[in-house]
């Protein structure tokens, strides 16, 4: 029997299409991101970096909420933004995070080993200022050892 609707009663014979949602894709899709995200993410500033801090004798030292973080190293190796640096090439580093931060007065940082030598103190925020930064914090250790 052929159906008035269809031509030569092609409807009788073809399937409707499952409109069922499969849940697989969208679970790996899911996994997919999460992994990219967990991956991809900075979580540490500089993993294994261990820094002397230089001692303070003050108890309290003032502070203001930074917006970035510098670690120098005894080898005068500059972890930034999760990437190492050397003198030539962090004022780049310095100035484009300034361009895309969104922070008016940026602050940095500056996280300095005692062995570091004190012109690579000064060169580092004199490249800071050069690249925008507000103002530069030094961190110290206040822990004294009697």
């Amino acid at each position: 029997m052929i159906h008035l609707n269809s031509p030569l009663g092609l409807r009788a014979k073809i399937k409707a299409p499952s409109l069922k949602i499969e849940a697989m894709p969208f679970i790996n899709v899911l996994c997919l991101a999460f992994f990219i995200s967990l991956l991809s993410g900075k979580y540490l500033f500089a993993p294994g970096l261990m820094i002397e801090l230089p001692e303070s004798s003050e108890s309290r030292i003032k502070g203001s909420t930074t917006s970035a973080i510098l670690s120098v190293n005894q080898a005068n190796m500059i972890f930034f933004e999760g990437n190492i640096y050397n003198l030539e090439n962090i004022e780049q580093a310095l100035s484009d995070f300034v361009k895309i931060s969104s922070i008016e007065t940026p602050i940095l940082l500056a996280k300095i080993n005692k062995g570091v030598d004190v012109d690579i103190f000064f060169k580092i925020c004199e490249l800071a200022h050069k690249a925008g930064f507000s103002d530069i914090q030094l961190a110290a250790n206040t822990k004294h050892n009697k």
